[in-house]
């Protein structure tokens, strides 16, 4: 039984080293896209707060395209997710409502 647990403590480790080393690799060569940023930011001025399922539905941006763009925009701080009644919710943060600002000057 430890023997299990101990390699299966491993296995996670590794895929958690294997995952941070995609996203780190992903981070260096990922450059967003105005437009799909300018789409998603429109729909988070409308809502509140929206998930991130409905949001690819609203902007029409395929799940994975969106969470590359979603990554990014938190890696940024321009927007917060939270947890309400179990489900994650994201919102643009204080400094995203300045950038949505800005980018509508463009």
């Amino acid at each position: 039984m430890h023997v299990e647990k101990e390699r299966s403590r491993r296995l996670d480790l590794i895929q958690r080293a294997a995952h941070q080393l995609r996203n780190a690799k992903s981070d260096c060569e990922f450059s967003p896209s105005v437009k799909i940023l300018s789409r998603i930011i429109k729909v988070m001025l409308e809502k509140n707060s929206i998930q991130r399922t409905t949001l690819s539905l609203e902007t029409n941006i395929q799940y994975s395209r969106l969470s590359r763009h979603l990554e990014w925009l938190e890696r940024k701080r321009l927007i917060e997710s939270f947890v309400e009644e179990g489900k994650i919710f994201l919102k643009l943060s204080g400094l995203g409502r300045e950038f949505a600002s800005s980018m509508s000057l463009l």
